[in-house]
């Protein structure tokens, strides 16, 4: 009856005529409803049809090998997922703990990890076996399928799949990710090249030297920047050593006599070729200086700090406490001597300049912002003991204090213990910014140490206190949560 009315309709459609078929759907208007006749009886024909099926049989899910999380663990990735940075701490310490998500969790972390690519090392590291097999029943999962093998994926794979294949080999032997690519080199496009170069941050060394030398007359901006911003990482390349002898004819130092201040001369390079081959940038000057104070600042940048206050170096001038006063009341090249000598620091993870800039930073004499301030702590290994003596050396907590605290490195229990008790020994516990952000840098356990003194805290005036007590209480029983006794997967 439907096929007959179609083949009507269909009539109607193309001949016209008396009949009126739409009628007989619903009350339907003349000419002016055939279309919507023909939508419902098409959806009546679809209606009959049988559905086409397949008989797929699934390999079953391999037994887990690995301990899986306990259940109260387990439920804070659905607790903390408006707390991104708890939630990242979570995945970071269930990662530590060799343990993997429990079955009934997989599929939400799954879908979770889909909207946010930045977590999914973390979570691939932890979705199990299961984690795994669920992936590839689901195309939305492919990025958590088990990759192939890194040789492989570089010579097959996408662009996407080769960066993360030459990233794992530059993780694991970065000498034979250096030939891979020099391998291909020739024949890979500039948007490849680029991101495949990009790798080579990891496992850098002077074995790496001689094939960025050659990127380095590359006819792309980009890829000569790239190659001479590697070479630049390290002191003892050869690019590092030809800047490093332009420098010592532009920058001297005359030390003062008594009370008298030294000087700096300042010759400012012309542009040549060369200096356009070793990365330095003709073009994209800050609006505050001139070209050539453009073309000095980046030489100087790339060179060791060391190279000016080594006794031992040709170009020595003087100590890094003496040429840092000197910068600080040069009114002409001053700042640009201290910003500098900083970006130098940090990129040499020069110990001894770290430390003279981090006390001129405290002592209020020049301005780090903040991820400055992290490089420099890091460049040396007692910034715990440099901070905590800056920190019993002051009743209460300056600004720059406050500042170099939140951007230490990893927070040691004692450390921590500590910190707390500074604060709560009375006085200014320090802005609510600041608690909030300490809360979640200090060692977890340290709360144990604070207990004796929380009689001191006034729980109406410290209500910031307060949160970050809180927020540190609910770091510790996330840890102690994890550590619980694992149990094993018993599903197949």
């Amino acid at each position: 009856m439907i096929e007959n009315d179609w083949q009507s309709l269909l009539s109607q459609a193309l001949l016209g005529g008396e009949a009126d078929l739409a009628s007989k759907f619903e009350g339907l208007g003349q000419d002016k409803e055939l279309l919507s006749a023909a939508a419902r009886l098409s959806l009546y024909l679809e209606a009959a049809q049988t559905l086409p099926t397949t008989e797929v049989m699934l390999k079953p899910c391999p037994v887990e090998q690995k301990n899986l999380l306990n259940p109260q663990a387990s439920s804070y990735f659905y607790s903390l997922q408006t707390e991104p940075r708890l939630l990242t701490e979570w995945l970071d310490e269930v990662v530590k703990s060799g343990k993997i998500l429990r079955p009934e969790t997989v599929a939400s972390v799954l879908n979770f990890a889909e909207r946010q690519v930045s977590l999914r090392p973390q979570i691939l590291k932890i979705m199990g076996e299961r984690g795994r097999w669920l992936a590839v029943q689901n195309p939305l999962w492919e990025f958590a399928v088990k990759p192939q093998d890194p040789l492989e994926a570089f010579e097959l794979g996408s662009l996407t799949e080769r960066v993360a294949a030459l990233s794992v080999l530059r993780q694991e032997n970065p000498d034979k990710a250096c030939e891979l690519l020099e391998s291909t080199w020739p024949q890979e496009s500039y948007e490849t090249k680029l991101a495949l170069l990009n790798t080579f941050e990891q496992g850098l060394s002077l074995k790496d030297e001689t094939f960025l030398e050659k990127v380095l007359p590359e006819k792309r901006k980009d890829l000569r920047m790239k190659a001479a911003e590697l070479l630049a990482l390290m002191p003892e390349s050869a690019l590092v050593k030809r800047l490093s002898a332009r420098a010592k004819a532009l920058l001297n130092y005359k030390a003062g006599k008594g009370r008298k201040k030294g000087n700096f001369e300042i010759s400012l390079p012309e542009w040549d070729k060369g200096l356009e081959q070793d990365g330095i940038d003709p073009k994209n000057k800050p609006y505050n200086l001139g070209e050539k104070a453009w073309y000095l600042k980046q030489i100087l940048e790339r060179i060791p700090p060391s190279f000016w206050s080594d006794d031992t170096s040709e170009a020595f001038l003087a100590s890094p406490e003496t040429l840092l006063q000197s910068a600080r009341k040069d009114k002409e090249w001053g700042a640009l001597l201290l910003e500098v000598w900083s970006q130098a620091a940090i990129r040499f993870r020069d110990e001894t300049w770290a430390l003279a800039l981090l006390q001129s930073f405290v002592r209020s004499e020049m301005t780090l912002d903040a991820p400055d301030l992290k490089a420099l702590l890091r460049s040396f290994p007692n910034a715990e003991s440099f901070i905590t003596e800056v920190l019993e050396s002051q009743k209460q907590l300056s600004k720059e204090v406050e500042e170099l605290i939140l951007n230490s490195p990893k927070m040691s229990y004692e450390f921590s213990a500590r910190l707390l008790e500074k604060l709560a020994e009375g006085g200014e516990r320090g802005s609510s910014y600041f608690l909030h952000q300490l809360a979640h840098l200090l060692h977890p356990q340290s709360l144990t140490a604070l207990s004796p003194h929380l009689s001191n805290v006034d729980q109406h005036y410290d209500k910031g206190y307060q949160r970050a007590l809180d927020i540190l209480k609910l770091r510790q029983e996330l840890h102690q949560a994890i550590q619980l006794e694992p149990q094993l997967d018993t599903h197949l």
